[in-house]
């Protein structure tokens, strides 16, 4: 949830969100959000759900 501010957040389109918008990503999908103002700053919320006991749900890649 975007508090205040503007984001915008790629995840299978691009979408800009302003304050009191929300954006919900599916488990494993590839997703980035930054702020595109160079002037406004930007407080968003962001719940991350995991199984109970299993950890973070975000996974380092495996090293090659």
């Amino acid at each position: 949830k975007v508090d205040s501010g503007t984001s915008q957040a790629y995840s299978k389109e691009p979408v800009t969100l302003k304050a009191g918008d929300s954006l919900f990503v599916p488990k494993g999908t590839i997703h980035a959000h930054w702020n595109p103002s160079t002037t406004e700053n930007l407080r968003f919320l962001e719940f991350i759900v995991a199984e109970k006991d299993k950890g973070r749900s975000i996974h380092l890649p495996a090293k090659q």
